[in-house]
C-alpha cells in the first residue's frame, strides 16, 4: 500500500513532489497500488520510488529520474510516454544517461 503522505504529496504535482524529494532526500517513497492514470509525471524525481502495481495508463514520464526504482506489475499502454528517462543517480550529475522515446523501460 502506499504511503498517504507520500501519495497526497504526487497529487499536488510534479513541482511539490519534487520539492519535497529535496527537501527529505533519504525517504524513499512508496506509491504501491497507486492509480496514476493520465498523471503528467513529467520531469519528476522518481529515484528510489516503489511502483509496485501502480495503475500508470496514458501517464506521461518524460524526463523522470528513475535510478533505484522498485517497479514491477505496472499497468501502462502504449499511449503511455516514457521518453527521455533519467537513470543516472544524483540530480547535478554533468553526464547523463537517458533511455531514447524508442525504448519502453516499464513494459
Amino acid at each position: 500500500m502506499a504511503d498517504p503522505d507520500h501519495l497526497n504529496t504526487i497529487r499536488r504535482g510534479v513541482d511539490a513532489w519534487n520539492a519535497r524529494r529535496q527537501r527529505e532526500p533519504r525517504i524513499t517513497p512508496d506509491l504501491s497500488e497507486v492509480r496514476l492514470i493520465r498523471a503528467d509525471l513529467g520531469g519528476a524525481n522518481l529515484s528510489y520510488t516503489r511502483l509496485v502495481e501502480v495503475d500508470i495508463t496514458n501517464a506521461d514520464l518524460t524526463g523522470c529520474r528513475i535510478y533505484g526504482v522498485s517497479a514491477w506489475e505496472l499497468k501502462l499502454r502504449d499511449e503511455t510516454r516514457q521518453r527521455n528517462l533519467i537513470v543516472t543517480k544524483g540530480p547535478n550529475r554533468k553526464s547523463r544517461s537517458t533511455i531514447s522515446r524508442s525504448h519502453n523501460l516499464f513494459t
